[in-house]
Parts: structure tokens; sequence; C-alpha cells
């Protein structure tokens, strides 16, 4: 079991030490994906904090904070046609204050995340994109069994370019999950520039759990978009061995919607910043095989975070 948390931190410690080397290498990536015939990398580093939100059904309260790595390496064809591997990992610490209704004082503590995708787009026609992307994942407690917190899968799909201004497109995501199953999600791709400024638009983004999303946001200048976006996120991740469920699993559940401001001070260079309120917020826990044992609402919570992405 030590091993397998040494396996992990290995990973984690090596994405820091790439997103430092990107970070401080001179940004250039932009300028050669759009010429197409070469290698391209980049790294990104976020962080989000979600102070103290009461039960509803407890005198207690819990707050969590997240920290995420992500390096991408890859090569592009031309604009359309892409190959590249993205390594992320991530850390997330959650602190129960009070009375806990998931049957123990703390359920759980640190929260481990390990990612590994390798995505595909290439182009059909002049007008038609496709775009395969397969990828394992870890998710885990501190003390759980690497092997146990891992789920793989895959999301495709294909995107229509009807003119230089909207685009759209269906596609679909499976994965495996913790309990021996496996979930099955529609994708629905959608890039609109309803006028010059103005963008509505649907996609995961950085360090986002499985769930639909969609944001508008507005473009003041060449550097500055301000925006709203909203998702429905849930994380599932194995747990230890202690606790009131032993190798069980915990799944954190939510719809954030966020106001957004992206800068870019470079064409290489992102900062992207956001702060909000998460709804529907639930903890749930569940024996070994996925048997629910009980759930628990939160009340309404302020959320925000800042992520940086660097070009190489």
């Amino acid at each position: 079991m030590q091993t397998e948390q040494k396996r992990a931190s290995s990973l984690i410690r090596a994405g820091l030490f790439l997103l430092l080397c990107f970070a401080c290498s001179p940004g250039r990536g932009s300028a050669q994906q759009s010429q197409g015939g070469d290698w391209f990398a980049d790294a990104a580093l976020a962080g989000a904090y979600q102070p103290a939100a009461s039960f509803k059904d407890a005198r207690g309260s819990v707050s969590s904070g997240r920290t995420f790595v992500e390096t991408r390496m890859g090569y592009a064809f031309d604009t359309r046609n892409k190959l590249a591997l993205s390594l992320a990992g991530g850390v997330s610490l959650y602190d129960f204050n009070g009375q806990s209704p998931l049957g123990s004082e703390w359920p759980w503590r640190r929260v481990q995340e390990i990612r590994v995708d390798l995505p595909l787009s290439f182009g059909i026609t002049d007008d038609l994109t496709a775009f395969l992307a397969p990828g394992i994942r870890w998710n885990l407690e501190s003390g759980a069994d690497l092997d146990n917190g891992r789920t793989e899968g895959v999301r495709a799909g294909f995107s229509y370019r009807f003119s230089d201004r909207f685009l759209v497109g269906p596609g679909f995501g499976w994965f495996t999950s913790l309990d021996g199953g496996s979930s099955f999600y529609p994708i629905l791709i959608v890039d609109w520039d309803v006028t010059e400024r103005l963008n509505v638009s649907t996609g995961s983004g950085l360090a986002a759990s499985r769930g639909p999303g969609i944001t508008i946001s507005y473009r003041l200048n060449d550097q500055l978009r301000v925006g709203v976006s909203g998702r429905k996120e849930s994380r599932s991740f194995r747990l230890d061995e202690g606790g009131s469920a032993p190798n069980g699993i915990g799944k954190d559940r939510g719809v954030p919607l966020v106001a957004t401001i992206d800068y870019r001070p470079a064409p290489s260079l992102r900062v992207h910043a956001f702060a909000g309120v998460k709804f529907a917020g639930e903890l749930s826990l569940e024996d070994a095989g996925g048997r629910e044992l009980v759930d628990s609402d939160y009340e309404l919570v302020p959320i925000f975070g800042l992520s940086l992405r660097a070009g190489f």
C-alpha cells in the first residue's frame, strides 16, 4: 500500500517539475501550432477553495481545497489534426467540523487524483472534425490501494463547422465505475460566436469532473474576456481501510455557477480566475460494492479559484 502511495506522489511531483520547466521556458506554443507540422507542449496549474458549508441534516460543516497540475505534449500535423499525451494530478483536502452525517467524524480527509489521457483530433472533411480521447483515472483517499481507485474509458464525437462563427456536434463519454459497473453519458459540442465579442460554448475545462457545462463569455479586448460558467459536477473516490466504510466509495456532487475572468498577456500564457456559488452540494458514502449507506446535502456555499496555463 505504501508503495502505491509513493507511485502516486511521484507522478504528482513529476508533473509539478514539468510545469516549472514549461512555465520558465520561452513561450512559443500558439505560433507553432498555427503553422502546423510541429511539436507543441503546455502546462497548467490550478487551485480552488470552498469555505465551510453547513450540512442540512446535521450540526457539522465541511470545507475543501483543491490543487491540480497538468502537462501536455503532442504533435500538430496542421490546425485540425493533432495527437497529444496529457498527464495530470491533483489533491483535494476536506475539513469536517462538528457532527458529520456520514458515519464518522472524519469520513475522509485527503483525496488524490491522477489522469492519463491520449486526445486525438482529425479532419474528415473541410468542415467535419472527429475527436477521440481514451483515458485512465485514479481517484482515491490517501492510504487506499491504487488499483482499487482506477477507472478507464473514452470520450469521442464529431463537430461540424457550419460557418466561421458556428460549430456544433454530438459526442459521448463512457467510463468504468469504482463499484464495478460503467457509465455512459452524452456530450454536446458547441462553439458559437453570437457576435464578434459574445461567445457561447461547452467544454470540460481544466480539472473538471464528468458532467455537462456551458460558458457564456464576452471579449472586452484582445487580452481580456469575462463570462459566466455553470456545470454539473460529480466526483467519486475510493476510501481507505479505516472509517465506517472500509474500502468504500466517497462522492462529492454539486452545481457550480461562477463568474470568470480570462486574461492572456501573451499568446502562450493564460490566466483564468473564477468566483461564484455552488448549488445542490451533496456528499455520500457507499460500501465497497457501491451500495449507498448515507448521503447528506449541504447549504449553498461560495467557491473561487485561479489557474495558469503556459505554452512551450
